[in-house]
């Protein structure tokens, strides 16, 4: 039996599927990747969730907080919203955010709840979008509080990677109505190396490909399985390239002056905000058009554009 070992007496097994067949892929400063053999999950050592005080640390969170309106949906929710599997049935959303997926999955018919450890995100969501069925909580804790309620769909989009415990999706099932569905979206691990930013620990704890999830939710007990890869939409591409030129052209001053507004009345800041994030749409597309056109004519030629993100969608048995 083949195991690995970080140090002389500790020894490394498969987060995801507790298997011994572990191989060291890279190092970044305290972290360890690992990827298990048996299962082809990733997983970064030491796998703890840095807890809900990193996360309010981030500026794009909070400044997501302060104007709900303002945050796009992820490409993998507005695939959800097209194809739409049980119109009109209970869908709760865990990792829900300041509640925009919720506002327009409810718009389609669903009886939405949701529910996410930041607070202040579950508040924007009750003040922005008049969402009443949503809870500052954990999945356990929400479960326990709510035993008999069972869900004909739950989603967590770009939630799975920031697990540091996967008996949420034991929960899960438990709270899934019989032949009901879960819904989630992930990083995709073998995308275009420059979108590779941010998926770095102790933010991301667990990479994945089409293989690790499909293989992750068999185990957990999940049936009629698909797994599909999200493309590159080009307004969040174009995006990319603030990221890439931080601190020689891009300075996040708007976002910047977004936060220095957190007592300004709500109608004013919105006004504010909007204005703001206007000028900074104009300059990234003044600055970044072109090259932007041309590098995503690369990703679309190469087939690299429909590798950004996993999309999957699984069954209660």
């Amino acid at each position: 039996m083949f195991r690995v070992f970080l140090g002389p007496m500790e020894e490394i097994s498969c987060v995801a599927c507790g298997g011994d067949f572990t191989i060291e892929k890279e190092r970044r400063e305290a972290h360890r990747l690992y990827e298990c053999r048996v299962c082809k999950v990733q997983f970064w050592w030491p796998f703890k969730n840095p807890g809900t005080g990193f996360y309010g640390e981030v500026p794009a969170l909070a400044a997501r907080n302060l104007d709900p309106h303002s945050h796009p949906l992820f490409p993998s929710q507005r695939r959800f919203l097209k194809t739409a599997p049980k119109r009109g049935g209970t869908l709760l959303d865990l990792g829900m955010g300041t509640g925009n997926f919720l506002a327009e999955a409810q718009k389609r018919g669903y009886r939405v709840t949701g529910c996410d450890f930041d607070g202040a995100a579950v508040a924007a969501a009750k003040s922005a979008f008049n969402l009443t069925d949503v809870h500052a909580c954990s999945v356990e804790e929400f479960l326990k509080q709510n035993p008999a309620r069972r869900f004909d769909v739950i989603t967590m989009f770009e939630v799975i990677e920031h697990l540091d415990d996967f008996a949420i999706f034991d929960t899960i099932r438990l709270l899934l109505a019989p032949g009901g569905i879960v819904v989630l979206s992930t990083p995709n691990r073998r995308r275009w190396t420059p979108f590779m930013r941010g998926d770095d620990p102790p933010r991301h704890l667990t990479r994945w490909n089409e293989e690790s999830l499909k293989n992750f939710l068999e185990r957990k007990g999940f049936s009629d399985i698909k797994v599909k890869f999200v493309p590159v939409v080009f307004n969040r591409f174009i995006m990319r390239f603030s990221e890439w030129t931080a601190g020689w052209l891009s300075f996040g001053l708007a976002r910047k002056a977004e936060l220095s507004l957190t007592q300004t009345p709500r109608a004013r800041r919105a006004a504010a905000g909007g204005t703001l994030r206007l000028l900074s749409k104009i300059k990234l597309y003044g600055l970044f058009f072109i090259p932007a056109c041309i590098l995503y004519s690369y990703l679309w030629l190469t087939g690299r554009r429909n590798c950004t993100a996993l999309y999957a969608v699984a069954k209660r048995i």
